[in-house]
């Protein structure tokens, strides 16, 4: 992953979502509510990952960041198109709200 750089609300990314992020659900508005209010207060803590110029984790914080009009950090997945994908599955399939 490249460094670290920060995007603001205004900054379109374009396609956004890349197609393995859609493999999975976005948060319900419940969820998202909590997280926004998270964000809110803290901040984004974790980077939103791109890679081909668009977002391959982290829908949900950027959407909330995108909401608050806040600054969010984002890192460029330099990988393999395979790595990406096995990154994605890795990451969501560990995650609270899909395992309930």
């Amino acid at each position: 992953m490249n460094q670290l750089t920060n995007h603001r609300r205004e900054v379109s990314l374009p396609g956004l979502w890349h197609d393995y992020a859609n493999l999975f659900p976005m948060l319900d508005a419940a969820a998202q509510d909590n997280l926004r209010a998270d964000i809110q207060a803290h901040g984004v803590r974790e980077p939103v990952i791109l890679f081909a110029g668009r977002i391959l984790d982290g829908r949900n914080r950027y959407m909330a960041a995108r909401d608050l009009d806040l600054d969010f950090p984002v890192v460029d997945f330099d990988g393999t198109d395979a790595e990406a994908l096995a990154y994605v599955l890795s990451t969501n399939l560990h995650r609270r709200h899909l395992t309930k």
